[in-house]
């Protein structure tokens, strides 16, 4: 008998190390580089108006091919002086990746970023909803137990009841990793330095009671449960295929919160896009540069991010100060 989260996690793994991400979905990141320029943008902002200063480390969690960190490094030099000369660069990756374009840092996990010594930029694009989760009904939880799944009530976890009652869940996923993952980030910070971490994922605060989980394969979306049991393709589709779940972003405000950190922002991806990392500037400032046909290109490539990716998708910013 294994617990669910132990089963999505060991599913997680076998996918990321043996497929070419992007195969099975489609990201911000793939859609157009103006989404880490972007990104960019809001980094310069946030040293303009002295919430962070340099030298200044700009981490990615789940960093996949290092597309979105190497889109950063660029339009920050594109876009400074002086900058990226004083940054580190670190992608936190546990899978296969390409070797980095720029002067960037790999690690496999957050434990290798013990005693950061400057301010921090973290982001996270797609990675909580990667993160274990476990599944809960009515103070239930799933097991999977010879390829089938059952809801077990002696055998429970009060931290998931608990957060339950809290977020008045009856029925969904709860990722007690998002609390595991922020207190090892509170971890690495001995040396009390500012920091702030943005994350742009799949989810919502409102939670439906039922269940979000499912499988992406060959840009199809298949339920993981069915009826209460698992789908009669899901272990054919084991470690073939992307699993993820909707983010329920009350807990992870929960788990920020617990490590003394606070929500300060939390939009729709396309409102936060416009109005806060300005992405619309940024295309403007290109358009100065750019012939009128490599500028209609971007704009189009930035439209499938705003209206494509950018509404069901969340940004959501904390920070320790």
């Amino acid at each position: 008998m294994q617990r669910f989260d132990d089963f999505f996690l060991s599913w997680v793994n076998g996918y990321y190390k043996n497929t070419s991400i992007g195969r099975d979905f489609y990201t911000a990141v793939s859609a157009s580089r103006f989404f880490g320029g972007a990104i960019a943008k809001y980094i310069l902002k946030n040293l303009e108006n002295e919430n962070l200063k340099l030298p200044l480390n700009i981490i990615e969690f789940g960093a996949n091919n290092l597309n979105l960190i190497n889109d950063i490094y660029d339009f920050l030099d594109a876009l400074s002086v002086g900058v990226i000369e004083n940054c580190n660069f670190i992608a936190v990756e546990s899978n296969k990746i390409n070797k980095p374009q720029n002067k960037i840092k790999i690690i496999k996990n957050i434990k290798e970023l013990k005693n950061l010594e400057w301010n921090c930029f973290f982001v996270a694009n797609e990675f909580f909803d990667a993160l274990p989760c476990n599944l809960y009904d009515n103070k239930k939880i799933a097991y999977i137990n010879d390829n089938k799944i059952e809801f077990l009530q002696n055998i429970i976890d009060k931290n998931i009841v608990e957060i339950a009652k809290k977020e008045g869940i009856t029925r969904g996923e709860i990722p007690i990793s998002y609390f595991y993952f922020c207190k090892e980030l509170d971890s690495i910070n001995t040396n009390f330095m500012k920091w702030i971490f943005c994350v742009f994922d799949y989810g919502n605060k409102i939670y439906k009671n039922d269940f979000s989980i499912r499988i992406f394969y060959n840009h199809e979306v298949f339920p993981l449960i069915q009826d209460g049991t698992l789908s009669s393709f899901a272990f054919s589709l084991y470690q073939k295929s992307d699993i993820t779940y909707n983010v329920p972003f009350g807990i992870l405000n929960r788990a920020f919160e617990s490590i003394g950190a606070k929500n300060v922002l939390y939009k729709t991806q396309d409102l936060a896009l416009i109005e806060d990392f300005e992405i619309l500037e940024l295309l403007e400032q290109f358009y100065n540069q750019a012939s009128n046909q490599a500028y209609i290109r971007e704009s189009n490539k930035i439209k499938t991010i705003l209206n494509v990716l950018g509404r069901d998708f969340k940004t959501a910013i904390y920070r320790n100060f």
